[in-house]
């Protein structure tokens, strides 16, 4: 059985949510920006807070650690 390289699994998990982040901001915050704004005004719901966004990267980060151990 193959020993898994923690240091590289969490590296590679790093990276992935990085991708994962930018591509993020290219598809909600540039493409669908105005689409998102105008979505959460119909629904009465005020911008996310920074605590929200911190919360949601870190949900993120392990999401992508999981899928490169996976």
């Amino acid at each position: 059985m193959v020993r898994i390289n923690v240091g590289h699994l969490i590296l590679r998990g790093i990276v992935a949510r990085i991708v994962g982040d930018v591509l993020g901001y290219l598809v909600d915050g540039v493409l669908l920006a105005a689409r998102w704004t105008f979505a959460m005004q119909k629904l009465g719901t005020a911008q996310f807070s920074s605590n929200q966004w911190m919360v949601f990267n870190l949900i993120g980060l392990v999401y992508g650690i999981l899928a490169m151990w996976l």
